[in-house]
């Protein structure tokens, strides 16, 4: 049932913002955490809403 009201939702009112963003690399993450760039996109994505929860 929950299905039809979303499916009606969103049909009238349109969905809400969605942001797919995916990082890649060939490095292992614990490798690249600590990188100054890396911290600023992460603190880019942080402002957009986009924060880790770890």
């Amino acid at each position: 049932m929950k299905w039809w009201r979303d499916t009606l939702h969103y049909a009238i009112e349109g969905s809400a913002e969605q942001y797919f963003i995916r990082l890649t690399s060939d490095r292992p993450f614990a490798e690249i955490e600590s990188d100054p760039g890396f911290r600023e996109v992460l603190g880019a994505l942080a402002g957009l809403g986009l924060a880790s929860r770890r």
